[in-house]
């Protein structure tokens, strides 16, 4: 089973902590206490609404077209950064500056994620997991489609949160949080996913997923199947299929390498969408007996918000 994410090597001219190779240890992680206070939701901003795309834009999947900037304001670029050796003590603030004005390495984009309100994204659990050890030199990148690109807003993390039960053998409950270092101004170009509730399966519903991976071929659109049949084809690879994963594909339209992480959404109505999965895993891209593998947000929708309580939501 191949898991749809690429890993990134590179020089760090920093020590960071050396990992005993128990995937466990990126749970350790220093975490702000979230403020034991409901979810607030911005009633009175006309711009925070969840879930808007600019009118002619739509999702896409990395998969053979190349997506209108801001088509998925919500998208967000986990990425790390060069750091050069004669970099100050406080490089997290000069970090991006210090790269750029000595020719160092561009940011390396090693997973998506999907911003949910004014201070949370959310991601797969593997893409943080046995990765992200330190939060020096990690930042999430925001507004726009291009890693290198001039409106991105880049973004400091402060905090990771990996779900209690994340399973790195079985990729069961492969979801985490990671806590940005500001609140987020919500634009046009930059704007939260609304999250999928309730007891819906979605089963045969179009879907769309978008990120940076290395899929070439197909479309940007996707389709839901019943958990059964993926299971099904799943059973010759003797990988399981529970009722916290959802599957989806197409004929050669799949996530794919650098996806990891990203937020598979349906629409709503014209203009409005809702994440119901992250993209964790597959075997191949475009494989049409083995769709992609998602974590299902309904199940995990109370806990988002029990980690998230610091923040404040859109209202639809």
């Amino acid at each position: 089973m191949v898991r749809k994410t690429t890993i990134f090597i590179s020089i760090l001219f920093f020590t960071l902590p050396i990992s005993s190779g128990n995937e466990k240890e990126g749970r350790n992680l220093k975490i702000a206490k979230a403020r034991k206070t409901q979810p607030q939701k911005r009633a009175g901003e006309t711009n925070c609404a969840c879930g808007k795309v600019a009118t002619n834009t739509a999702p896409k999947i990395v998969g053979g077209k190349k997506s209108q900037n801001h088509a998925s304001p919500w998208l967000g670029a986990l990425v790390y950064v060069l750091i050069l050796p004669f970099a100050p003590i406080f490089h997290d603030i000069f970090l991006t500056k210090i790269v750029l004005q000595t020719g160092g390495s561009q940011p390396s984009q090693f997973c998506g994620s999907s911003l949910i309100n004014d201070r949370y994204v959310v991601t797969a659990g593997h893409c943080v997991v046995g990765k992200i050890t330190t939060t020096q030199g990690y930042q999430v990148f925001l507004g726009s489609n291009k890693i290198n690109g001039t409106d991105a807003k880049r973004v400091n993390i402060v905090g990771v949160i990996v779900h209690p039960n994340y399973n790195s053998q079985t990729l069961e409950n492969d979801i985490a949080l990671i806590q940005l270092a500001e609140q987020i101004k919500i634009t046009p170009k930059i704007r939260p996913i609304c999250l999928a509730k309730g007891p819906a399966t979605f089963a045969g519903k179009n879907a769309n997923v978008a990120g940076w991976g290395t899929q070439q071929k197909g479309g940007n659109a996707v389709k839901i199947m019943e958990n059964s049949v993926c299971a099904k084809n799943y059973t010759t690879a003797k990988v399981k299929i529970t009722p916290n994963m959802l599957c989806a594909s197409l004929p050669g339209r799949d996530s794919c390498s650098g996806d990891s992480g990203g937020a598979l959404v349906v629409k709503e109505n014209a203009d409005t969408f809702r994440q119901v999965g992250v993209v964790s895993f597959g075997i191949d891209c475009g494989n049409t007996h083995y769709p992609g593998v998602y974590t299902r947000i309904t199940r995990y929708y109370k806990w988002i918000l029990e980690n998230t309580q610091d923040a404040i939501y859109c209202s639809k």
